[in-house]
């Protein structure tokens, strides 16, 4: 009997012992950190009237680039497109050099019934013959993405597919010169080259930039260079008033 209490006794002992050591380890490994707060920035609608556009009662958005989001240096439209619904892409090239983009089961050949515009003025090829659009400026000068769907968009041309715009940067009016430079690097010989300028002197402001994108691409006889430049000088005459020039080039092959 004696030896049974004995028994016993040990056992209890080494159990709470074990129990002990756990919850000693246990407030020994945990460690309180500070509370994170995860914001995110969805696609928000455009304002009832900007200028001469009226975009009550209808169906937009507009889309901010955030390069945390989306693969900005190789013109990724699938990664960039994805907060908007409806919106189909056929990536034709893998490289990002043609945007073909439609809505709701309309074509997306070179986003022919979609009027596609940069800083508000068309840039489809031909308007109304066979408006496909061979241009395609480069993501990372892209302020924002203005996009008006279906048959919303008849105000700006006839393609009853929607409106999409794209807001290139503006200068950086606090400084006189600023500088951006993105260089980035992949397979298949991958490599983009971003950089532009931009500023402001007295009255006058301009914001440049120049793109070079080469690769093998991801298939045999897919090699691809790309160029693109823009230009835009902008005179501030009035607080409510301002001239702009602007240029812009897209090569490839």
């Amino acid at each position: 009997m004696k030896r049974f209490y004995l028994l016993s006794l040990c056992f209890f002992s080494a159990l709470f012992n074990k129990v002990n050591a756990q919850n000693n380890a246990t407030q020994t490994d945990t460690i309180r950190v500070d509370s994170i707060i995860i914001r995110d920035r969805k696609p928000s609608h455009l304002p009832d009237v900007s200028g001469t556009s009226i975009f009550a009662g209808k169906r937009t958005f507009n889309l901010v680039l955030d390069a945390g989001k989306a693969n900005l240096a190789t013109n990724n439209a699938r990664t960039i497109f994805a907060q908007i619904p409806g919106v189909n892409i056929w990536d034709m090239d893998g490289a990002g050099l043609q945007i073909n983009i439609g809505t709701r089961g309309t074509d997306t050949h070179r986003s022919i019934e979609t009027n596609m515009r940069q800083n508000g003025y068309n840039i489809n090829s031909d308007v109304f013959g066979y408006p496909e659009a061979h241009y395609t400026p480069p993501f990372q000068a892209i302020e924002s993405i203005q996009i008006v769907r279906g048959s919303a968009a008849l105000q700006f041309g006839s393609q009853y597919g929607g409106m999409l715009n794209y807001r290139i940067k503006e200068a950086d009016t606090s400084k006189v010169f600023s500088l951006e430079s993105e260089q980035t690097a992949g397979s298949n010989r991958f490599f983009n080259s971003f950089n532009a300028v931009g500023g402001k002197v007295g009255k006058i402001s301009y914001y440049a930039y120049f793109d070079s994108r080469t690769g093998d691409g991801w298939r045999p006889d897919a090699a691809f260079n790309y160029q693109a430049f823009y230009g835009n000088i902008k005179y501030q005459f009035s607080r409510k008033g301002s001239v702009a020039l602007q240029f812009s080039r897209m090569d490839y092959r």
